[in-house]
C-alpha cells in the first residue's frame, strides 16, 4: 500500500472526524445527554462510519467516506429544550426520511429541484452563528488562534488537503505549550453503547425532525449530489476525449 493512500486517509479521517466533533458534542449537551449518552453517541458514530465506510468500500470498490450531517448537528446544537429521547425521535424520523428519499425516485427528484443557492444558503446559515465564534475565541486567546488561522491559509495556498491537520498540530502545540491544555489520565475505559428509546412528540417530529432532513438533504446531501454529478460528467467528457484521439 501506498504511502500516498495512507495520507489520504488520514488526513480523510482527521478531517472529517476531527473537525465536526465539537458540534457533535455541543449537541449531545444541547439535548442534555449524559457523559455515559454522550461517549456512546460517538462511539456509535464511530464504528458506523469505520464499519460503513470500509464495507461500502470492499463492495464497490470505489472510495466510500460515510460521514456524519454537520449541519444537522450544528442544527441540533442550536435548540433547547428537548430531551435526549425526544431528539432520538426527531433522528428516527429523519433517517427513515433520507432512506425513503433514495427509495421513492419522485421525492428524490423533488429534493434535487431545490435551488443551489437555496440549498448554499441553508448551509451557511446554520453554520455561520458557529463560524463567527472564531473572532470571540481570537480576541480571547490571540497567541493561540492567530497563529493557527495564518498556518492555515499558508498551507493552503501550496497543499490544501494539509492545512487543516497543519493548523491542528500548531494549535495542539501551542496549547500545552501555552497551559492552554493538560494530558488526561491514562486511564482510557471503553465507552458503552446505551439504548436510548426514542420519545415520539409531535412538535419535536415538525420542529426538529423535519428541519433536521431538509438541511442533511438540502445543504448537504445534495451538494455531494452535485459534486459526484459533474466529475462523471467530467470522467464522460474525457473518455469521449480520449476515444477521438485513440481513433
Amino acid at each position: 500500500m501506498r504511502a500516498s493512500i495512507l495520507s489520504s486517509a488520514l488526513v480523510a479521517a482527521l478531517v472529517g472526524y476531527g473537525s465536526t466533533i465539537a458540534l457533535v458534542l455541543s449537541a449531545a449537551a444541547a439535548v442534555g445527554a449524559t457523559p455515559e449518552q454522550t461517549a456512546s453517541w460517538v462511539f456509535a458514530i464511530c464504528i458506523a462510519k469505520a464499519a460503513g465506510s470500509a464495507l461500502l468500500s470492499a463492495w464497490t470498490r470505489v472510495p466510500v467516506v460515510l460521514a456524519w450531517s454537520t449541519p444537522g448537528a450544528a442544527l441540533v446544537a442550536a435548540t433547547t429544550g428537548i430531551s435526549i429521547a425526544e431528539a432520538v425521535g426527531a433522528f428516527v424520523l429523519a433517517g427513515l426520511l433520507i432512506a425513503l428519499t433514495g427509495a421513492v425516485k419522485p421525492l428524490g427528484r423533488l429534493i434535487a429541484r431545490i435551488p443551489d443557492g437555496v440549498a448554499a444558503g441553508m448551509l451557511a446559515g446554520v453554520l455561520l452563528p458557529f463560524c463567527l465564534k472564531g473572532a470571540g475565541a481570537a480576541q480571547a486567546l490571540p497567541a493561540l488562534v492567530i497563529p493557527m488561522i495564518a498556518l492555515f491559509l499558508l498551507v493552503r495556498l501550496k497543499n490544501p488537503a494539509m492545512a487543516v491537520l497543519a493548523a491542528l498540530a500548531l494549535g495542539l502545540l501551542l496549547a500545552f505549550g501555552l497551559g492552554q491544555a493538560v494530558l488526561p489520565a491514562l486511564s482510557l475505559p471503553l465507552p458503552h453503547l446505551s439504548f436510548i428509546p426514542p420519545e415520539l412528540r409531535l412538535d419535536v417530529l415538525l420542529g426538529l425532525g423535519l428541519p433536521l432532513y431538509l438541511v442533511t438533504m438540502a445543504s448537504q446531501n445534495l451538494q455531494q449530489v452535485i459534486t459526484l454529478s459533474f466529475n462523471l460528467r467530467s470522467l464522460l467528457y474525457l473518455r469521449q476525449e480520449l476515444s477521438k484521439t485513440v481513433c
